[in-house]
């Protein structure tokens, strides 16, 4: 999904909402990777364009061990959970998730580097379909830098179909600091 046609799901130009009625598909973006790939500049760049155009767009941070350069410093209203216990977490992103459905908004989540969580909840719950039954459209950006064990924390995600989202989105940063976006769209 490339950004522009992402405007049209997310954005109502005339109202500064979010497009459509509560029947319309959200959107639940998660933003993984390796540590120090460049996930949190990635996802605060992507509130930041999406907040510009009026979107109707809730901040998740679940990366707790990071807080210089956390999406809470440049998003006061980002959610966080209680602790980094992996119950607490599991349990907060539920209930994030639970609300997104009830309540109709876009939401973006952080994960600290490598973090487990959502490949933990997605074995647990069958985390893509029951979104997608709920009209969440679960989209998973997978931020990689320059070393090739970047791939590694992608084959997790993807391995035994425990986070399989119809669309996917790769970044990456080259040894020179161009970032390169790639768009895969992954079907069954």
């Amino acid at each position: 999904m490339d950004l522009p046609s992402m405007e049209t799901m997310m954005l109502d130009r005339a109202s500064g909402l979010t497009a459509g009625t509560a029947d319309e598909v959200r959107i639940a973006t998660i933003v993984d990777g390796r540590g120090r790939a460049g996930k949190t500049t990635v996802a605060n760049v992507f509130v930041q364009f999406c907040r510009e155009r009026g979107a109707n767009l809730r901040v998740w941070n679940a990366d707790r061990q990071n807080e210089t350069h956390s999406l809470s410093v440049f998003h006061p209203d980002a959610v966080r959970p209680p602790s980094d216990d992996p119950d607490d977490k599991g349990a907060w992103l539920e209930e994030s998730f639970d609300a997104q459905v009830r309540e109709r908004f876009d939401s973006v989540l952080d994960l600290a580097g490598g973090d487990p969580l959502v490949r933990l909840l997605a074995r647990e719950t069958e985390l893509v379909p029951t979104l997608e039954q709920h009209r969440v459209r679960l989209v998973l950006w997978q931020v990689l830098g320059p070393d090739v064990a970047d791939l590694d924390y992608l084959k997790l995600s993807m391995e035994a179909g425990l986070l399989r989202p119809p669309r996917f989105w790769c970044s990456t940063q080259d040894w020179c600091g161009r970032s390169v976006r790639l768009k895969l769209s992954l079907r069954k």
